[in-house]
């Protein structure tokens, strides 16, 4: 790796949350998933159940807890309002940005990754999607996050921290959206097997 990667990627990464943060608050929250999530958040909070996410005080067993957990956790920090629903969402969605960076330059150059990592933060679609409170942006993390790992493993690095850190990926994207979590790195990998025509 050149010593000018990973600051431009981190510049990269740095951009996008300049972009992003100053306007996290200046919309309300709209869209019936923000609200759901926010309102379960700030009852999770309010209980200190951080065990069984309940909206309007009875259970709600539609989506697993991690989101929740985050916004939950945001909020009891700096308050529940707009911003701090938002934040896990950015956070995430700039992980996401890095690792989609490191990862294309694992498969082909340091050069596809810096524009795949660009074209991922300019994309409007993952814009507006990391500007709001959902869990879409945090499965797609652990997903690629993942992903990352299955092809360092296969690459010949199979020590116990590598796989530590695949199933934990996988564990942590389960919990942010349930079957998802696993959908998303699982196409990868299939998509790389049949690439390399490696199924064995």
């Amino acid at each position: 790796m050149s010593p000018r990667f990973l600051p431009r990627l981190a510049l990269i990464v740095l951009l996008d949350l300049v972009i992003q943060l100053p306007f996290l608050g200046t919309t309300t929250i709209a869209q019936i998933d923000e609200a759901r999530i926010s309102e379960i958040a700030r009852e999770m909070a309010a209980s200190g159940d951080w065990l069984v996410p309940r909206l309007n005080g009875g259970p709600y067993a539609s989506y697993p807890p991690l989101g929740f957990w985050l916004a939950a956790l945001s909020g009891t920090i700096l308050g529940f309002h707009e911003f701090s629903m938002r934040l896990p969402s950015v956070l995430a969605g700039a992980a996401l940005i890095a690792v989609v960076g490191l990862t294309t330059r694992r498969l082909a150059n340091e050069r596809a990754g810096l524009f795949a990592a660009a074209i991922l933060a300019t994309t409007p679609t993952f814009y507006l999607l990391q500007s709001s409170a959902r869990a879409d942006v945090l499965v797609t993390l652990f997903g690629a996050l993942a992903f990352d790992r299955f092809l360092v493993i296969a690459e010949g690095d199979r020590r116990v921290r590598q796989l530590v850190f695949f199933y934990l990926a996988i564990v942590a994207g389960f919990l942010a959206k349930g079957p998802i979590g696993l959908v998303v790195p699982g196409l990868g990998i299939v998509a790389w097997l049949a690439l390399q025509r490696r199924w064995r």
